[in-house]
């Protein structure tokens, strides 16, 4: 199962690959620069007393990558439009939808031996 944490890494990764920021002032928080645009969340002022001590615990938030086998799965499903998680958890979601919450398979379906009745037809 995901954690928040990965999640949260995840989102501040997508469409990046050399590192979290993907626009200038992104990492503000991190850095303990203040943001002009926003003010900060009353979550991310909850998570330590001293600034300096919250940019540390900001910091340790996106510590962990995220597997790359995780991240393909929730990147695969994105795009897909599918649900991801188990089966058990994807079944009630396609009921919901009302159509597949997972991928189907490609291609054409394999053609089938005809019966040995179809092979004794009379002509």
């Amino acid at each position: 199962m995901f954690r928040a944490r990965e999640v949260l890494e995840c989102l501040a990764n997508d469409g990046v690959s050399a590192g979290p920021a993907s626009r200038a002032g992104d990492e503000a928080p991190a850095l303990g620069r203040a943001d002009r645009v926003e003010a900060p969340h009353p979550i991310d002022c909850g998570l330590a007393e001293s600034e300096e001590a919250r940019c540390a615990c900001y910091r340790t938030l996106f510590a962990d990558q995220i597997p790359q086998a995780e991240l393909t799965a929730i990147r695969d499903a994105t795009n897909g439009g599918f649900a991801l998680g188990s089966e058990r958890f994807k079944r009630p979601i396609a009921a919901m939808i009302g159509r597949r919450a997972w991928p189907g398979k490609s291609g054409r379906p394999k053609n089938q031996s005809p019966d040995a009745d179809q092979l004794n037809l009379p002509i």
